[in-house]
């Protein structure tokens, strides 16, 4: 991904905020020394990542040590959006957004999905968050080859929606999702999703340090998440100010290679 020559050139994710919408992060993580805040929607009274997900996403994007992340710089927001179980509930996303969008976060990471494209309320905050000046990106989902397998909030137009490649980089990953969106149905034929495709198998940081495999358009959300970042970073003031999320959206689009023999439906 030529993160390492970015690195060489001092460009380490510095100064951008990046919130992890995730099941929170576990204690013990020394790798994980830029974390500027922390907080629990779920009700449990609780900040500690019991399921994994969070953590290992929290690595991929600013891990400085161990299984290094490709923004090691960057200040880390951890919103605690999904309980023990991994479930969350719409109250709980909208609330996070509101209040990173008060935050001024730069980048959310949304390494989740669901068929809910009809719920009003969160898509219209995931809207709201894009319109204040965040970039958002969201695994596709991983319910591959079949068409039609977006997941929201990946398929709206403003999220950038991340799919997966093979192993060999040559080819869209068997397990991730494919479109058209289903939002406009039955109204009209759906859009082009994913937009992005990256790496979706590596490890990244678990539960108590170290490092865990794990797999999925999830795994790939934090790698455009970083690439964004970095994007960011790279900038000086005036050339960042006038970034907003549409432009920065088509950056990523304009600098990927385009992958052979697939449709858009399948590789944006």
């Amino acid at each position: 991904l030529g993160a390492r020559a970015l690195w060489a050139r001092g460009v380490r994710g510095a100064g951008v905020h990046v919130a992890i919408f995730d099941t929170g992060l576990s204690a013990g993580q020394p790798c994980l020394s830029h974390v500027v805040a922390e907080t629990d929607w779920t009700g449990d009274g609780m900040l500690t990542d019991n399921v994994g997900h969070g953590t290992f996403m929290a690595g991929a994007i600013a891990s400085t040590c161990d299984c290094l992340g490709l923004a090691p710089d960057v200040r880390l927001h951890v919103y605690r959006v999904f309980n023990s179980d991994a479930e969350s509930q719409t109250s709980w996303l909208v609330k996070a957004l509101g209040h990173a969008i008060r935050a001024r976060v730069d980048v959310i990471n949304l390494s989740m999905g669901g068929p809910d494209f009809r719920d009003v309320l969160f898509t219209r905050k995931i809207d709201e968050a894009v319109g204040s000046g965040i970039v958002i990106a969201s695994g596709i989902g991983n319910s591959g080859p079949l068409w039609g397998t977006s997941l929201n909030p990946g398929d709206q137009p403003a999220v950038i929606g991340v799919g997966s490649v093979n192993r060999d980089g040559d080819g869209v990953a068997r397990w991730s999702s494919r479109g058209a969106t289903k939002t406009e149905l039955p109204d009209g034929p759906g859009r082009a999703k994913p937009d992005v495709l990256t790496v979706g198998e590596f490890w990244a940081a678990k539960q108590g340090g170290g490092c865990q495999f794990q797999w999925g358009t999830s795994v790939s959300c934090p790698v455009v998440s970083a690439a964004l970042a970095l994007i960011l970073s790279g900038l000086e003031g005036p050339q960042r100010a006038r970034l907003n999320p549409g432009a920065l959206h088509q950056l990523l689009l304009e600098s990927a290679r385009p992958l052979g023999g697939t449709s858009v439906f399948e590789s944006g």
